[in-house]
């Protein structure tokens, strides 16, 4: 079909031969990349296609789909980066052009070494002519990132200052400049987000010199970070970006930026707390995922941990006094994902914290938020309070031993739903039956169950007296949660049967019963309240 449109006359339309290529890129998934036969034949004929922007855009989207065959067959390397390069001259193609070339570079990078420094000109040329948006400009700067990765040692320092060393010469300019202008904090963005995917896709492992400078280079770009947190903190988009930025650096370069993690940690604490940008808790996060690196010890990466737990939870928790969870669903999501993180990396720091009982009871408050991703965020927060502690009396009923649970802080835990069980029951029982996702029911009943088993069991297996039965205190705090619900709403009947059943299945310590129980019941309850509104 393709070489009729070619071969055809001067008015084929050009969509003759743009279908057979969007066909073409959908099944390239099932091409072998050392197929010999049809692709050269069709490869051979784009350099023929009419020049047609749309036509391009198609046909250079099918070369960045094909670059593993590309890698078996080098000799149309040449070619291709040639038609894509072409395609920048063209807002049309540009977007096409930058995402083909992403993906040559990253197949193909050992057959495009030796072109590194045409290809960081035409890059710095490219960039700054307006032509890309700047999606494009990142894409580019990624597959430059491969390009690197794949020069030879003696020449892989001279590559990466080529790249590197410009953005942050006039991430220093902008910052420098006496006359403020309103692109500034989105340019700052770009150049951020520019080094960023560079720093995270290429590679210098072994190469000592390139390992160096890279290090040279974060540690010089450190300052400015700080310097555009410091000036465009609330500016959203900025503050995105440098957030990214530093993740890349804490992940991938801990052992860099370790002697200055405490800085680091200083300048989103009081950026978060000056802006309440959920973006500076999601920074918090990934830090906390990698403390191990980041510190000189285990003993200092749990100290980091709890430092960052301590003052983040410090400046949310004076935020969510003010400003419901629900109002600010994004930053409630981003706070407890924190949170999960924290006690799943630390729980004996996290959970015997001075202000874990704050934390705890913040957790049920935001319960009653009204977004699905929130939602989801405290609910697997709660699992991680709850979940290991459950599974840890388990193990001490099992053994009778107290050995089990001598690093993890059951006690403090079980000590914690008493306290503040009612509360949290009450929340999970109410908000399964008319305010939770009815995708989110399942795991808020999970937590109910070991909620129930905390309560229940708890208080006995941590004094040793293993011979008693459950305690009644899930059902008297569920008792009192549905005097909330008025009779129109659910009988009296339907409750004292549901009460009846939840203190048979825990007398029983049929645990997946209980479950069970309060999945039907709220669903139940759901479906006839829903039908009458």
């Amino acid at each position: 079909v393709m070489a009729r449109g070619i071969d055809g006359t001067p008015q084929t339309p050009w969509q003759d031969i743009e279908a057979p290529l969007f066909a073409l890129r959908a099944m390239g998934a099932e091409v072998d990349p050392e197929e010999a036969e049809v692709l050269p034949k069709i490869m051979d004929m784009f350099a023929r296609f009419p020049q047609h922007p749309r036509l391009r855009y198609a046909a250079t989207l099918v070369i960045g789909r094909y670059t593993e065959w590309t890698y078996e067959h080098p000799q149309y390397v040449p070619f291709q980066l040639s038609y894509i390069v072409e395609g920048f001259k063209d807002r049309e193609i540009a977007a096409a052009s930058a995402q083909a070339l992403k993906y040559l570079c990253q197949d193909c990078s050992r057959f495009l070494a030796a072109h590194w420094a045409e290809l960081l000109q035409f890059f710095a040329e490219t960039a700054s002519s307006g032509t890309l948006e700047d999606a494009d400009v990142i894409e580019f700067a990624e597959a430059l990132a491969h390009v690197v990765s794949a020069v030879q040692a003696p020449e892989t320092p001279a590559a990466l200052e080529a790249f590197c060393l410009p953005v942050a010469r006039e991430l220093d300019a902008l910052l420098k400049r006496a006359e403020a202008f309103e692109r500034d904090g989105a340019q700052a963005a770009l150049l951020l987000d520019r080094l960023g995917v560079f720093l995270r896709f290429v590679h210098v492992d072994g190469n000592a010199p390139a390992e160096d400078l890279i290090a040279r280079i974060i540690l010089q770009t450190w300052p400015l970070v700080a310097a555009v947190l410091h000036r465009f903190a609330a500016d959203a988009q900025v503050a995105e970006s440098a957030c990214k930025f530093l993740r890349v650096t804490a992940e991938f370069y801990g052992a860099v930026l370790r002697p200055e993690i405490g800085q680091v940690v200083d300048a989103i604490v009081n950026a978060f707390r000056s802006t309440g940008l959920g973006v500076y808790l999601w920074l918090a996060r990934r830090i906390i995922g990698v403390s191990s690196t980041l510190a000189t010890d285990n003993a200092a990466a749990l100290q980091l941990t709890a430092t960052i737990v301590e003052r983040m939870s410090e400046a949310a928790l004076s935020l969510f006094a003010t400003t419901s969870f629900s109002d600010a669903p994004e930053t409630t999501e981003d706070y407890f994902r924190m949170i999960e993180r924290a006690v799943e990396t630390a729980p004996g720091y996290v959970l015997n914290m001075n202000m874990f009982p704050l934390i705890f009871q913040a957790a049920a408050a935001a319960l009653d938020v009204n977004h699905f991703h929130a939602q989801i965020a405290v609910l697997r927060a709660w699992a991680q309070f709850l979940g290991p502690t459950r599974r840890h009396l388990r193990l001490i009923r099992d053994s009778s031993a107290d050995s089990h649970y001598d690093a993890y802080p059951v006690n403090r835990v079980v000590d914690l739903c008493a306290a503040n069980g009612l509360d949290v029951a009450a929340r999970l029982l109410l908000g399964m039956m008319h305010r939770f996702d009815r995708e989110n029911v399942a795991e808020a009943a999970d937590v109910f169950v070991s909620l129930t088993v905390i309560a229940s069991d708890g208080p006995c297996i941590i004094t040793a007296q293993l011979e008693n039965p459950p305690l009644p205190t899930v059902c008297e705090w569920a008792q009192t949660a549905l005097t909330q619900v008025p009779e129109a709403n659910l009988s009296t009947a339907d409750k004292q049967a549901f009460l009846q059943d939840l203190a048979d299945h825990i007398q029983r310590r049929q645990w997946s019963k209980v479950k069970s129980l309060v999945s039907d019941f709220s669903a139940s309850f759901w479906r006839r309240n829903s039908a009458k509104n």
